[in-house]
C-alpha cells in the first residue's frame, strides 16, 4: 500500500502487505500510523469496500477514484461489446460469402427477360437459390444493423457517464446524472446495474467538482506503483526482504526526481 500527498508528490508511507493480511484491521492500523500528526482533508482511494468506514473514523473526507469507477463499468461493458463485435465480424463474413455465391450463380446463368420456362429446371433452380441467398443476406444485414446500433448505444451511454465525472461543477455533474437517470427504464441491463451502484456512491465520486484542489483520480499512486514496483520487477524477487529493499531504493529515486526535482 502507498500513501502519497497529491500536491507535492511526496510519499507519506509505503508498505508491502501480504494478501492474506490485507484485512480491515490492517488497513485501519496502517492509515492511523501513516496519518498520525497530519491534518487530513481528503483521501482518494480505488473504491475498496473497507475504506469508507475507516476514513470516516479517522476524520477525513473520502473520494473514490473516478478512473476506477469507470473501470468497473468498462470491464463488463467491454466484455459485452467484444462479444457483439465478434457477432458483427461473423455476420459481415457471412454476408460477403453469400454475396459471392449470388455472383457465382449470376455468372453461371445470367438473368433473362421474362419468366423462366417451366421446362427450364436448371434456370428455375438457379433463380430460387439466388432468391434464398438474397433473403438470407437481407436477414443478416438487418441483424448486423441492429447489433451495430446496440454497440453505438453502449458507447454513447459510456460517454454520457464519463461526462458526469468530467463536469466542471457539482451542479453540472448532478444535472447530467439526473438527466441520464431519467431514462433508467430504457437503459440496457449493464448500464442500469452501473447507474444503480453509482447512485449509492455519487457523493464520494464528485468531490473534485466541488473542490478543484482534489484530484479526480488516484492515478498518481498508480503511477508510483508502475515506477517503483512494476510487474516485471515483482516477479523476479524471491524474498519479502529483497522486494522491500528494491521498493525503498525506487522510492528514493522517485522522491529525488518528482519532489526535489533532481535528475
Amino acid at each position: 500500500m502507498t500513501i502519497i500527498y497529491a500536491h507535492t508528490r511526496l510519499i507519506i508511507n509505503d508498505q508491502i502487505i501480504r494478501k492474506e493480511e490485507f484485512t480491515k484491521e490492517t488497513i485501519k492500523k496502517y492509515f492511523k500510523e501513516s496519518f498520525k500528526g497530519l491534518k487530513l482533508n481528503t483521501i482518494i482511494t480505488d473504491g475498496y469496500s473497507a475504506y469508507p468506514e475507516i476514513i470516516e473514523e479517522i476524520g477525513a473526507k473520502h473520494h473514490s477514484c473516478t478512473f476506477h469507477i469507470m473501470q468497473r463499468l468498462m470491464t463488463p461493458l467491454q466484455k459485452h461489446i467484444n462479444k457483439l463485435n465478434r457477432s458483427i465480424k461473423s455476420l459481415e463474413e457471412q454476408i460477403e460469402k453469400t454475396t459471392e455465391k449470388i455472383e457465382q450463380l449470376k455468372n453461371k446463368m445470367p438473368l433473362k427477360k421474362g419468366r423462366a420456362k417451366k421446362t427450364d429446371k436448371k434456370r428455375i433452380k438457379n433463380q430460387n437459390q439466388r432468391k434464398n441467398l438474397k433473403l438470407k443476406n437481407d436477414k443478416n444485414k438487418f441483424k448486423l444493423k441492429q447489433i451495430k446500433n446496440e454497440v453505438k448505444e453502449y458507447i454513447e451511454y459510456k460517454e454520457k457517464i464519463s461526462q458526469i465525472f468530467k463536469s466542471k461543477s457539482i451542479k453540472t455533474a448532478m444535472n447530467r446524472f439526473y438527466k441520464l437517470n431519467e431514462k433508467f427504464d430504457e437503459m440496457p441491463e449493464i448500464i442500469q446495474d452501473f447507474m444503480r451502484k453509482l447512485s449509492k456512491k455519487l457523493e464520494i465520486t464528485l468531490n473534485h467538482t466541488q473542490n478543484r484542489k482534489i484530484p479526480s483520480t488516484n492515478n498518481l499512486a498508480e503511477l508510483i506503483f508502475r515506477v517503483t514496483f512494476p510487474g516485471k520487477i515483482k516477479r523476479i524477487f524471491r524474498t519479502y526482504k529483497g522486494a522491500k529493499r528494491q521498493i525503498r531504493l525506487n522510492n528514493l529515486n522517485w522522491t529525488k526526481r518528482n519532489v526535489l526535482g533532481e535528475k
